[in-house]
């Protein structure tokens, strides 16, 4: 059987840079970018759109992850 055939066990989905703004406001997480009170899941920095480099759900919640090459690393 062929890679290509298997289902994938999950997706990952992305968003152009041009629409990242938008897509915060949709998922109502950029008031708390813009307020300051998101920090990234790993190293507890504070994420500005500068250095958010990912959103995923956990637990029912939006978490960040930051730029760092370390939080990266642990998505």
């Amino acid at each position: 059987m062929s890679i290509f055939n298997k289902k994938p066990k999950y997706s990952i989905k992305a968003v152009q840079e041009q629409d990242l703004v938008s897509y915060l406001k949709s998922i109502g997480v950029l008031g708390l970018i813009n307020s300051g009170q998101a920090s990234c899941q790993f190293c507890g920095s504070q994420i500005i759109l500068d250095t958010l480099e990912a959103v995923s759900p956990k637990d029912g919640k939006i978490v960040f992850i930051c730029s760092n090459k370390n939080c990266i690393n642990q998505i």
